[in-house]
């Protein structure tokens, strides 16, 4: 497995292609933090998009994912400190890992192509 650093420079335009090469793709989101253990935040939704809003020198990047309205699901994370991608021995892109302010990991799993009806 590789990883690969994402300079912050770079997150906007990083989120909008990553938003681009799995839109719609079914992913996983998990949350770790020391005081709560892993948590799942999304499970097997087909991505919506990635965006990281850096605005007057603070940012906030956004996980949205959802097939409709009644099952769409945000995530927000704070005070981003490091964003890294994983991909495999093939070079797809497996996991994103984004390292936040609080001591919290975010990791979002690519779990595929879906086919939404």
């Amino acid at each position: 497995m590789k990883t690969l650093e994402i300079p912050r420079q770079d997150w906007s335009s990083f989120f909008d292609d990553l938003s681009r090469n799995h839109a719609a793709e079914t992913i996983r989101v998990e949350v770790l933090r020391i005081d709560i253990g892993a948590q799942i935040e999304v499970m097997a939704l087909p991505l919506d998009a990635f965006a990281a809003d850096q605005a007057g020198g603070r940012c906030v990047i956004k996980i949205a994912a959802g097939k409709s309205p009644a099952d769409h699901m945000a995530h927000l994370i704070s005070d981003p400190q490091h964003v890294r991608l994983l991909r495999g021995p093939s070079g797809d892109d497996e996991a994103l890992e984004i390292e936040a302010g609080d001591d919290s990991t975010t990791l979002v799993y690519f779990e595929g192509p879906t086919h939404w009806s």
